[in-house]
This record gives C-alpha cells, structure tokens and sequence, in this order.
C-alpha cells in the first residue's frame, strides 16, 4: 500500500475508505508510523480545500501498578 492513497471526502468511497483503513492496520508492523498514517488519513478525510484539517493520535502513559492488587 502507498502511504497517504486513500479514498477520502466522497459520500459513496465510504466502503473504499474502510478497505484502506483495514490494509492500513494489517499491513502496519510498526505502532508508532501506523498511528501517524491514521491521523494523517482522519485530517484528509475531515478536511476541504476551504477548511483544512490537522489530527493527531495522542497515547497517554499508563501507570503502572506495582501495588501488588491492593
């Protein structure tokens, strides 16, 4: 897959745009560029020339729980 060849902003490429988005997701082997390629498909898909768009994917820390389950 070409990174960025999505169908995007057009009422009947819905079908399309969920193909691309599953070729994304099984074709990424990396979280990190996967993550990146998605948000740069949402702020095409969300954008107009008149409007654009920028997104961006933000994964907060977890803490981790060493309190044993108490």
């Amino acid at each position: 897959m070409v990174p960025g060849n999505f169908t995007t902003n057009h009422p009947h490429s819905a079908p399309r745009y969920f193909h691309d988005l599953q070729d994304l997701v099984l074709e990424s082997s990396d979280v990190e560029a996967f993550l990146a390629e998605l948000a740069a498909v949402a702020a095409r898909s969300l954008s107009s020339p008149a409007l654009p768009v920028a997104c961006g994917v933000a994964v907060p820390a977890q803490e981790s729980d060493h309190s044993g389950g108490q």
